[in-house]
């Protein structure tokens, strides 16, 4: 492991250990996440969203400020595209269908765009497209 590698780890078990996280904006997430830059912040953001899996709204406000960072420090990615699938998701359990497909769209087609293409990513992204679509009763499109 390199020094680069063992700080990642260091900075991000604590957020791992932590219990789901309640109230407002990304002011209150954990000071370790906030010295986190570049590719490690937006790495240990997804895995902080995964804990957030019952706020909605919790969700976008930790994505959002999110894909600023991956805008800067990951554009072009497929982590990039990761994020943009995640905010999808956002919309999606915020009951905002449309907003969660035009996020699948933009993640769809930066991983189509990648080599080597990432074939699972791009299934799943798919299969959640065509299940927004099925569910805004637009079942031609979903096919």
């Amino acid at each position: 492991m390199t020094w680069i590698s063992i700080n990642f780890w260091i900075c991000l078990f604590p957020l791992l250990t932590l219990p789901t996280f309640s109230g407002g904006g990304s002011e209150e997430l954990p000071s370790h996440f906030r010295q986190l830059k570049g590719e490690e912040r937006v790495i240990a953001g997804l895995q902080i969203w995964d804990s957030l899996a019952e706020n909605p709204e919790r969700l976008l406000s930790v994505a959002l400020p999110l894909l600023k960072d991956a805008e800067k420090s990951v554009p072009g990615t497929l982590l990039m595209a990761r994020v943009l699938r995640h905010i999808s998701d956002g919309y999606y359990y915020a009951d905002s269908m449309t907003r969660s497909c035009d996020f699948l769209l933009k993640s769809i087609a930066l991983a189509e765009s990648l080599q080597p293409r990432d074939t699972l990513f791009l299934g799943g992204a798919m299969n959640d497209l065509g299940m927004n679509l099925d569910n805004m009763g637009k079942r031609v499109e979903a096919r």
